[in-house]
C-alpha cells in the first residue's frame, strides 16, 4: 500500500475483502471435493472409467468453465485452480480404473 502513486485514493472494505476471500476458499475447497464426487458415482455405476477417458476433452473445458466461475477474474487464479482439478481428474480416472478392477473381483470370489 506504500507503493501507491499521490493521486489514487486508498479505500479498504471489509465486506469486500472479506467476500473476496471467502469466495476463493470457498471454491477452492468445494472444487477440491470433484475427485470423491466422480468415484462415488463410479462407485455407484453412474460412471465408467471409459466413460471418464472418453469425455475427457469436454471435462477439461468444463473444469476451466468452473475454475473461472469460483475465482475471481484473473488468470493466475484461474489457472491455481484449473491445472490441479484436471490433474484431479486424471487421477480420479486412474483410481476408477482400480476401484472397478476390485469391484469385479470381489463379484468373482
Amino acid at each position: 500500500m506504500s507503493f501507491k502513486p499521490e493521486f489514487v485514493e486508498q479505500q479498504l472494505q471489509l465486506s469486500v475483502t472479506l467476500s473476496l476471500i471467502l469466495k476463493g476458499v470457498m471454491g477452492f475447497a468445494i472444487a477440491f471435493q470433484f475427485p470423491m464426487i466422480v468415484l462415488i458415482l463410479v462407485y455407484v455405476g453412474i460412471l465408467t472409467p471409459e466413460m471418464l477417458r472418453n469425455h475427457r476433452r469436454v471435462a477439461i473445458v468444463g473444469l476451466f468453465v468452473v475454475g473461472a466461475i469460483l475465482t475471481p477474474p484473473d488468470p493466475i487464479s484461474l489457472l491455481l485452480m484449473s491445472l490441479p482439478l484436471v490433474l484431479l481428474y486424471e487421477l480420479s480416472i486412474w483410481a476408477s480404473y482400480i476401484m472397478v478392477r476390485r469391484k469385479r473381483a470381489a463379484v468373482e470370489d
